[in-house]
């Protein structure tokens, strides 16, 4: 994850929670708590991959029990029944 500038300290990653186009696109905050943060935003998805539908893809954690359990893998970004079957592990995982 990227550093805020001002506080030099590790990004966390949030989700979008608010109604909306992007409501589920994660992206990066400054770490500390809400009254001391710098106001760093970056979105986590500009070099994920993109789908077959030419979307930018999301990023899931398999958390199924198993060899590839907590691994990151990039999906479609559509719902369920719209998906394409793109699937790419993520270089961390």
């Amino acid at each position: 994850s990227p550093l805020c500038k001002m506080h030099h300290r590790r990004c966390v990653l949030r989700v979008v929670r608010k109604d909306g186009e992007n409501k589920g696109r994660q992206f990066y905050a400054c770490s500390l708590p809400r009254g001391a943060q710098c106001g760093f935003f970056e979105w986590a998805d500009l070099s994920f991959p993109f789908c077959k539908h030419g979307k930018r893809s999301i990023m899931k954690t398999v958390l199924k029990i198993g060899p590839n359990n907590g691994k990151n893998f990039f999906v479609c970004p559509l719902e369920k029944e719209k998906q394409c079957n793109f699937f790419q592990w993520a270089e961390n995982g």
